[in-house]
């Protein structure tokens, strides 16, 4: 028999795995066509009016939500992430969603409107959840940053000017956690503007907020018929009326200013001369017992209202509205007198509709 010859089989081919012979890099995701707007703090009264806002603004193609509660006005185009700004490390999740959605700009708001009374938690929102923020926005290289803080960051001092500006050194007490954390954040804020110059960041600072909607411990005291005061002080007064801030807000979402603006309404008064007008009683107490009272009452939380914020029924902190009338082109449709009369107006009819 002849030698067989030697007969080679071939190999059958390995059947292919799924998704052979395609290559197998790494799927980029890419970001969504259009650009997006992050917004935090939606939940409270301004947050809620920008969001409002937004649903009309056809320059934004998504307008993404930073919050731990899911916002209850329906949106078109909004997509909420749940986030929470005390947690640690959730910088890096929230650059990684600025990126996903392609956010340029981020409107940051989530301030408390009230005074907290567990401090430690408002400072970790208010200042570190500030700072995580801050750094996603490096991360993301987003376009442009917005905040609104307060007049009150100023602090309300017995050596203040007139009129203080945006130059002015912040002084706010300390001790006024709710108002020494927006000063504190505003401090990182200013680093982080000038460590990142491609960015355009805004600070608004408005003055004390008044109107028909907005509730916050501001308005409650001033709802009082009867207010208490610093015996043998008499300050200028100062309010901004709630769509005079509103408006700012807008403008500066879609204008190309960048900086810090004092928001305020046009015009001041004594406060007594706004107790009058407004229908209030008042009660001239000594500062040595007011302030111990004020402080037992906040403490046993019968009052909202820390002693601190008594300093400004007894101290100048008046902010002047020059820079952005001239920068930003902000005109206040209510001066201090015409927002206090309709928010005292408003008072009435709600309380009489309470009582009928």
């Amino acid at each position: 028999m002849p030698a067989s010859k030697k007969t080679t089989r071939k190999a059958a081919p390995k059947k292919a795995a799924p998704g052979a012979g395609k290559k197998t890099a790494k799927k980029r995701v890419s970001a969504p066509e259009g650009e997006a707007i992050a917004i935090t703090g939606a939940s409270g009264f301004l947050g809620a009016q920008v969001l409002s806002y937004l649903r009309s603004e056809s320059r934004f193609e998504r307008v993404v939500v930073l919050d731990i509660a899911k916002p209850t006005l329906p949106i078109r185009k909004t997509k909420f992430y749940k986030t929470d700004l005390t947690e640690p490390n959730c910088d890096a999740r929230i650059a990684e969603i600025f990126e996903k959605e392609n956010v340029t700009q981020v409107v940051h708001l989530a301030f408390f409107r009230n005074p907290h009374r567990n401090q430690a938690y408002a400072h970790e929102l208010e200042v570190i959840g500030t700072l995580h923020l801050l750094h996603a926005c490096a991360q993301a290289k987003v376009k442009k940053f917005l905040t609104a803080t307060s007049t009150f960051v100023y602090g309300a001092r017995p050596d203040n000017p007139n009129f203080l500006t945006e130059a002015h050194e912040l002084r706010a007490k300390r001790s006024f956690g709710h108002v020494s954390n927006k000063a504190e954040a505003e401090g990182l804020i200013a680093r982080f503007a000038n460590q990142n110059p491609d960015i355009k960041v805004t600070v608004l600072r408005p003055g004390i907020i008044l109107g028909p909607r907005r509730r916050a411990y501001v308005t409650s005291f001033f709802s009082r018929a009867t207010i208490p005061t610093v015996l043998g002080y008499d300050p200028l007064m100062q309010f901004v009326h709630e769509d005079d801030v509103i408006d700012a807000l807008v403008q500066c979402v879609t204008g190309e200013q960048r900086g810090v603006f004092n928001i305020v309404g046009s015009g001041v008064l004594p406060l007594s001369t706004i107790l009058r007008v407004g229908g209030k009683w008042s009660v001239a107490v000594p500062s040595f017992v007011l302030y111990p009272s004020a402080g037992t009452l906040w403490v046993s939380g019968a009052s909202d209202v820390p002693p601190e914020f008594y300093d400004y029924l007894r101290y100048l902190c008046i902010a002047d509205g020059e820079k952005a009338r001239l920068e930003l082109g902000f005109e206040p449709r209510h001066s201090t007198k015409d927002t206090w009369l309709a928010f005292t107006g408003e008072e009435r009819v709600r309380q009489f509709r309470a009582a009928s």
